[in-house]
């Protein structure tokens, strides 16, 4: 399957015309990663957006100061480092293959190659990126309330039994 169809379900691609599609997937890396190879090792930021077709990637990042590492797995039909498209950088992560998994990959300078011949369609791209970033920091939130919420029970119990 060509890769500009392989772009078609995913949310950051919805609504984009076929041109703009096999215009995009001139940019884009096709790599099968076999089980346990890493992607990024944890030294390096990523410098584009990973698309996973098949298989799972496992993203780690050990926050400053923090004593455990905090990750969550990234599996098919999902993206991953899109913000690297608009900064320098998130923060240094790793990301490795949790079985083997077939990505794709969109370099920062193919993006704003890409950008510059599809404007519309770039512009619908960073629109439905926000709104993927938006749906996950509401997922964040909402994780973050429940452990507060435990946590500050948890310390309620503590109290009452000393």
């Amino acid at each position: 399957m060509p890769a500009w169809e392989l772009l078609k379900p995913f949310s950051v691609c919805r609504g984009l015309i076929e041109k703009d599609l096999r215009r995009l997937s001139e940019f884009v890396e096709e790599r099968v990663l076999s089980d346990g190879e890493d992607l990024y090792s944890g030294h390096e930021r990523p410098a584009g957006v990973v698309f996973v077709v098949s298989g799972k990637m496992a993203v780690s990042i050990l926050p400053s100061g923090a004593g455990e590492e905090a990750s969550v797995e990234v599996g098919p039909g999902e993206t991953m480092a899109e913000l690297s498209l608009f900064e320098a950088g998130p923060p240094a992560v790793s990301a490795r293959s949790a079985g083997e998994s077939r990505i794709l990959f969109l370099p920062r300078h193919g993006f704003e190659s890409w950008a510059a011949r599809s404007p519309e369609g770039a512009v619908l791209f960073q629109a439905r990126i926000l709104a993927d970033v938006g749906r996950r920091l509401r997922r964040l939130e909402g994780a973050l309330r429940l452990v507060a919420g435990v946590a500050a029970e948890s310390a309620g119990r503590e109290e009452t039994t000393q």
